[in-house]
């Protein structure tokens, strides 16, 4: 778990640990505004465990609550909490494939032989909506052997992108902009809300979320399909 921080942040660099699916939002922020931030992505899992673990960050942006509510019960101190940003859930396909509907037979369409990819449904948030929402219609089961699951959303977009497999579960952020195209929009009744919450954990970064928060920050994660939270 080290291998994210190793040799800890740079002293003058603010640190950023955010989810992977965003890593192109943020990083056109920082580079719009050329802010001097320092990023590590990954499952929003992987990085509260390296925040519990003594991760150096100062901000911590997790694409689900409970993630955060994790490092709340082990006394992590925090300065700020908030609701930034929403997201869509979608089965996604290459760029000419078809919509399909949500169903056994369906997916198996859409899987073309192959599996699904989708990050691990039992601790990365995507994954655990994916589940939520083929649960909720019974489809777990029957399709549970047919996943392939990844360490986050970014690995199950790059195997969709690379021809690794046919269908992946992704946020409609991931899609937009992308050479992919939406097989189905899943109903977000199915599934819980997809809120992405940050904590800042020191005052530097209360900063950094206040950027983020700015209207030019919500525009830029508009651009890149991320909702304006209800």
């Amino acid at each position: 778990m080290a291998a994210l921080w190793a040799g800890g942040a740079a002293a003058d660099k603010i640190s950023v640990f955010a989810a992977a699916s965003l890593r192109p939002a943020l990083e056109r922020i920082a580079a719009d505004g050329d802010h001097d931030w320092q990023f590590a992505f990954a499952a929003s899992s992987t990085l509260a465990r390296q925040i519990e673990f003594g991760a150096p960050a100062d901000l911590f942006v997790s694409a689900n609550p409970d993630w955060v509510d994790y490092l709340a019960t082990r006394s992590i101190s925090f300065e700020t909490r908030a609701a930034i940003l929403s997201n869509g859930l979608v089965l996604a396909g290459r760029v000419d494939a078809r919509p399909v509907p949500f169903t056994v037979a369906g997916l198996t369409r859409a899987r073309d032989g192959g599996r699904i990819a989708v990050p691990l449904v039992d601790a990365v948030p995507l994954g655990q909506y994916a589940k939520a929402a083929l649960q909720n219609l019974g489809l777990f089961d029957a399709i549970a052997p047919h996943l392939a699951q990844t360490d986050n959303a970014a690995t199950a977009r790059t195997l969709l992108e690379t021809g690794a497999v046919s269908a992946a579960f992704l946020y409609a952020s991931d899609v937009t902009g992308a050479q992919l195209s939406i097989l189905h929009q899943i109903d977000p009744a199915l599934h819980p809300d997809i809120r992405y919450i940050a904590m800042s954990l020191t005052p530097r970064g209360d900063a950094v979320l206040q950027i983020l928060q700015s209207e030019d920050g919500r525009a830029v994660f508009r651009s890149f399909g991320f909702r304006d939270v209800d």
